[in-house]
C-alpha cells in the first residue's frame, strides 16, 4: 500500500475516524514520454477542474472525472467547496481530507472499467449498492469511503460489511465474472455465497437492491436489458 505525501502515522490519524480503505492503483500505471497532445490535455483537465470548483454544486454532477459518487448524493460535492491547507502542519480535518481526493479525483480522466482494472467500479455499482444499503460508497481515484448523506461515516461494523459487498463487486468486474449492469440474478448470487460462508448480509439489503434493479431495468428498452444481462 502506498500512503500520500504524509507520514503513515498522520495520515493514519486523518482516516481512521472515516473508516477509510485505500487502493493503490500505481502499479498499473507506466512511465511515458508525454507528447505536447497530452500536455494539452492536461492543462484542459486543470482547467476543467478550475471551473468545476467555481461552478454550483447542483450543476456538477456528470462532471466528475474519477470521482464516483451515487447520483442521488449530490450534497457529497459540499466537500468540493472546502479549503485544503497545503503542507502537513497541523494534519488535515477528516472534511480537508475528504476534499483534497475528491479534488485531486476530478480533475483526473474517468478512467475505464473491468477486466483487469483493480479499481473497476460503474456508476451503477454505485447506486446499486447506495439502494441496497442506504449509504453512499464512494470512489477518488482508488480511494473509497463509506458515508451517509450528511458526509458523515456510519458505524464501524456497518461500514466494514458494506466494503465486502463493494469488494466482491469489484473483483468480478476485474475478473471479468460480471459485465455491464448489474442484474437480479447476480445480486441474489452475491448474497447467496456470503450467506453460505456464515456471514450473511441483512435481508433487507437485497430487497432494496432487487428492488432498485427492477426500477432501473422498467425504463430500459427490452433489447437493452437483454443485451446488459447476457
Amino acid at each position: 500500500m502506498t500512503f500520500p505525501k504524509e507520514s503513515k502515522e498522520e495520515f493514519s490519524m486523518q482516516i481512521m475516524p472515516l473508516s477509510l480503505r485505500l487502493y493503490d492503483t500505481s502499479h498499473q500505471k507506466t512511465n511515458l514520454i508525454v507528447a505536447p497532445v497530452v500536455l494539452a490535455r492536461q492543462r484542459e483537465d486543470a482547467a476543467s477542474a478550475a471551473r468545476n470548483l467555481t461552478t454550483p454544486v447542483e450543476e456538477r454532477a456528470g462532471r466528475l472525472g474519477n470521482l464516483l459518487i451515487p447520483q442521488d448524493a449530490p450534497r457529497l460535492l459540499r466537500f468540493l467547496d472546502i479549503d485544503v491547507p497545503t503542507g502537513t502542519n497541523p494534519p488535515l480535518t477528516e472534511e480537508q481530507w475528504m476534499a483534497k481526493h475528491m479534488k485531486a479525483a476530478i480533475s483526473h480522466p474517468l478512467q475505464p472499467t473491468g477486466r483487469g482494472f483493480l479499481n473497476g467500479f460503474t456508476q451503477d455499482d454505485i447506486d446499486t449498492i447506495k439502494a441496497a444499503t442506504g449509504y453512499n460508497f464512494v470512489v477518488m481515484d482508488g480511494t473509497t469511503t463509506v458515508l451517509d448523506d450528511d458526509g458523515n461515516p456510519p458505524p464501524y461494523e456497518v461500514s466494514k460489511i458494506i466494503m465486502k459487498l463493494a469488494d466482491r463487486i469489484e473483483t468480478d468486474r476485474s475478473l471479468g465474472l460480471l459485465v455491464g449492469d448489474i442484474t437480479e440474478s447476480y445480486l441474489r448470487g452475491v448474497f447467496k455465497d456470503f450467506e453460505k460462508n456464515g456471514k450473511p448480509f441483512p435481508e433487507e439489503w437485497l430487497k432494496c437492491g432487487l428492488a432498485h434493479v427492477r426500477e432501473r431495468d422498467t425504463h430500459r428498452p427490452a433489447a437493452v436489458r437483454r443485451s446488459i444481462s447476457v
